[in-house]
């Protein structure tokens, strides 16, 4: 009898660093709002205590001319505490070492710490063990961001990288206040500047304000895409497995199945917001429009709040179009930050597709259209509309009807420029009060059913593969799809590991390194396989990484070097195929 794979990553885990990662995207957007810096210190304690599950967090602004800390915001400390205790700065103690040195200090056991020395703040309030990381602002050191706890228990990376995380948030809210107060000073000295100046100075700071919510959002996300899609990659490849092994039993297969669902889910969640975030280079793949619009539900809910109700409307013989996803998701994006613009008061938003044929005579009413077939995403809302002038000039760069700050004017240009070069056209259709409507219509391609069924198809082979992965969940999910491929593995960890592996003279042949990108141990993916073929120049090579293609650390070199490249999470499927490419090259 089959022995059913091991559980998934540990749901409390798995629900601290979603709960840490929710947390940083509210913390994200208050620091990109317009509250004060004083008050947004404060929100940063309180939510980040929250997220570590600790009670005791402070913010130490550095005072150089007295080579002390100041606790200048804070959450759980007696009365008194903030904004007048100070304590020393020195590098004996974790907060002066983290400053001093730009290293995150961890001390789980205070009272035994030999390396520092523990401030009597943290005696007094009974704390057992800190963490510290460094705080900058416009590239100088401007204090500490600290969490302190009572309670037993331990600290460990995942807690430092939330907290850096925080402290990033905060530098990038200090610097804008900086440049913010720069800017002022300036205006004072030049009220005499013409009208043209002004505008151009206004269109500056909104392209400004857009690139730092870019910055932020990409480092929300970016750092924690590796270990995000490390724990997906063994959720689904898990439940894969032991939707085989219960096929059998109806009921427990619909389970696997909705589980396995929501799992695809958050993976294209993920996708998207770092594709959306990263504006990486665009690619055209020949799609089926609605895979591309479910795949953009999993967004579009979240970005409407509850006042609103989305209504998805999609002909099911709607054909397919060859566009980027990325860019067709980033332009389904700005129509619906539009739609819900338009309704501050809720409303109903709805998403349709369908086939269009257009003849010579039709297509001559539109501008950029063309006699031929279209597949058509409409995005509807019930919202306020737009006057004909209005709508007349929607598309141009900057033209925007909203309050100054709240749009730069560029989100519908955008979705006309990646239409029209897409080769289709966009219509608008709006009054006052009768809400909007925009087609994007895209040229219809043949999407082969035949490549369809057979992708979805895992390949079988057989061979000796060498597994090289830090992670032992993954290590061992990649270690059963492989064997019911009819693949026989040898496992390492680390890159050095793997070559001793092979350099042993009692290592049986070796048809393939399988090897994660980002590796423990001074030595990542590409440099093993360079060092490895050293050894055995014949030996073929696929990569993995848990980054956006093409963003992730050596995922450049691998491009450069012509290596098989497949991104987690993957089904047993896509690793396959992803096999059998790294097996087929020279």
């Amino acid at each position: 009898m089959n022995e059913l794979p091991p559980p998934p990553a540990s749901r409390d885990e798995l629900e601290a660093r979603l709960r840490q990662q929710a947390l940083l995207a509210e913390f994200g957007r208050r620091a990109l709002g317009g509250i004060s810096f004083d008050t947004l210190l404060e929100e940063a304690t309180r939510m980040t205590a929250l997220g570590m599950k600790v009670r005791f967090c402070k913010v130490l602004e550095y005072l150089p001319d007295q080579n002390r800390l100041l606790v200048r915001a804070g959450v759980g400390w007696h009365e008194g505490v903030v904004g007048k205790v100070k304590i020393g700065a020195e590098l004996a103690s974790p907060a002066g070492y983290a400053l001093h040195t730009g290293k995150p200090v961890i001390s789980n056991h205070l009272q035994a710490e030999d390396r520092f020395t523990t401030p009597d703040l943290l005696v007094e309030h009974g704390v057992k063990r800190a963490l510290n990381v460094i705080l900058l602002g416009g590239g100088q050191p401007y204090g500490v961001l600290e969490v302190d706890s009572e309670a037993p228990g331990a600290f460990n990376d995942h807690d430092t990288d939330f907290l850096q995380a925080v402290a990033n948030l905060l530098g990038l809210a200090l610097e804008r206040r900086q440049a913010e107060e720069a800017l002022r000073q300036s205006n004072e000295t030049l009220e005499q500047r013409v009208e043209a100046e002004v505008a151009e100075r206004r269109q500056t700071e909104d392209a400004l304000r857009q690139a730092q919510k870019m910055e932020a959002v990409g480092q929300l996300t970016g750092g924690v895409a590796h270990d995000f899609n490390n724990l997906l990659l063994v959720i689904m490849g898990n439940l894969e497995l032991l939707g085989r092994a219960v096929a059998a039993d109806q009921r427990l297969s619909r389970l696997v199945a909705t589980a396995l669902k929501g799992a695809n889910r958050g993976a294209r969640l993920t996708s998207q917001l770092l594709a959306f975030a990263r504006r990486q280079t665009l690619r055209p793949e020949t799609r089926l429009i609605n895979d591309m619009i479910r795949e953009f539900d999993v967004l579009a809910t979240r970005m409407l709040g509850e006042s609103i109700a989305v209504e998805f409307v999609l002909e099911p013989t709607a054909g397919a179009c060859e566009v980027d996803p990325a860019q067709f998701g980033s332009a389904l994006l700005n129509l619906v930050v539009n739609a819900r613009d338009a309704m501050p008061d809720g409303g109903i938003l709805t998403v349709a597709s369908r086939n269009l044929a257009l003849d010579a005579r039709t297509a001559a009413r539109h501008a950029d259209a063309h006699a031929g077939r279209y597949v058509v995403v409409e995005v509807a809302d019930t919202g306020s509309g737009m006057a004909p002038e209005v709508a007349e000039r929607a598309t141009e760069p900057f033209f925007t009807t909203k309050e100054l700050g709240k749009g730069t004017g560029l989100g519908l240009s955008q979705v006309y420029g990646f239409v029209r070069q897409s080769g289709g056209f966009l219509t608008i259709d709006s009054a006052p009060d009768a809400g909007t409507r925009i087609g994007i219509h895209l040229p219809e391609v043949t999407a082969s059913a035949a490549q369809a069924e057979a992708s979805a198809m895992a390949e079988t082979g057989s061979g000796v593969i060498l597994v090289v992965e830090d992670d032992a969940d993954v290590r061992e999910l990649v270690v059963m799809q492989l064997e019911e491929l009819g693949y026989a593995s040898i496992i390492a960890g680390s890159g050095p590991e793997a070559l001793d592996i092979l350099a042993a003279a009692a290592t049986p042949r070796i048809d393939l390194l399988l090897t994660d990108v980002v590796m423990p141990g001074g030595m990542n993916g590409v440099e093993l396989v360079r060092e490895a073929r050293r050894q055995r120049p014949a030996l073929k090579a696929l990569l993995t990484s848990g980054y956006t293609a093409g963003h992730g650390p050596g995922e450049s070199e691998a491009a450069a070097a012509d290596l098989v490249l497949l991104s987690k999470p993957y089904q047993q499927a896509d690793l396959a195929r992803a096999i059998q490419e790294a097996l087929g090259r020279g």
